[in-house]
């Protein structure tokens, strides 16, 4: 009989020390309410931060700036324009115009350092906002017009031009005032043809990625070039029609031929 009450106390013992599983429910629920609740508040103040790290334009006494949400003043307010773009930073836009005086606009990168200063005229610059874009500008140098190319890296080639004009990737063919002539030349300053030219070059690219040739005229003959100048063929009496499937099409003595890239 004592046996018997003594494993009733124990089984009593034993149940009433047993987990409640509405208890159990109850702190589960607690925790993850509690975990929503600190998301919700990092939500918020990532949200917040963002808000105040936003940048916006303003203008006072007859100048412009850039600032903060949160009051942090980036550029001060002393240009007479400026053109960021704000929303268009994460495509990869790396450059906006600035002016200080109305005359002339330089580029400035979106931490607020100047790329060049202000040397292009107001009004005729192009949208230059990736890295292969370009400018091409001009100054009077002694007297005599001059050209030069600018792009969100700055200047690429100071005025020093009679003429320039871009031909195709990063390549330019300019001109020699001197004598008038033409050449080629790439973008990092690499003359890849002197100016020995008649003609200003033309390219044909190759839409399947490969090599770019150019095609020139020179003392009556007609010469296709590679990108390392490396002439690939002399047409005496020949013309270049058009490209087609990667293919230079030429008329040489009333014949068509084709010269596979």
């Amino acid at each position: 009989m004592k046996r018997q009450i003594l494993l009733l106390s124990v089984s009593l013992t034993l149940i009433g020390c047993a987990s409640n599983p509405k208890s159990d429910y109850s702190d589960a629920l607690d925790d993850l309410n509690s975990e929503i609740s600190r998301i919700e508040r990092l939500k918020e103040q990532e949200r917040t931060a963002k808000y105040e790290s936003r940048e916006y334009l303003y203008c006072k006494d007859h100048g412009c700036g850039i600032k903060r949400v949160n009051g942090e003043n980036l550029l001060p307010a002393e240009y007479e324009m400026l053109n960021p773009r704000f929303h268009a930073i994460d495509r990869g836009y790396l450059a906006f115009t600035y002016n200080k005086d109305g005359s002339r606009s330089g580029l400035m990168d979106y931490s607020y350092k100047k790329i060049t200063p202000p040397i292009f005229n107001s009004g005729k610059i192009p949208p230059v906002v990736q890295k292969e874009d370009y400018i091409i500008y001009g100054e009077t140098i002694d007297g005599t017009p001059k050209k030069g190319v600018a792009g969100t890296t700055g200047v690429i080639f100071p005025p020093k031009f009679h003429n320039i004009h871009h031909v195709s990737k990063d390549i330019f063919t300019f001109q020699n005032q001197e004598n008038g002539k033409w050449g080629l030349i790439r973008r990092d300053g690499k003359i890849i043809v002197d100016e020995q030219l008649d003609q200003s070059a033309s390219a044909y690219e190759n839409q399947e990625g490969g090599e770019t040739v150019f095609k020139f005229i020179n003392e009556g003959k007609t010469y296709i070039v590679n990108e390392s100048g490396d002439t690939l063929l002399t047409l005496d009496d020949s013309k270049i029609s058009f490209s087609v499937n990667n293919k230079l099409v030429y008329q040489k003595k009333r014949q068509i031929r084709t010269y596979d890239r």
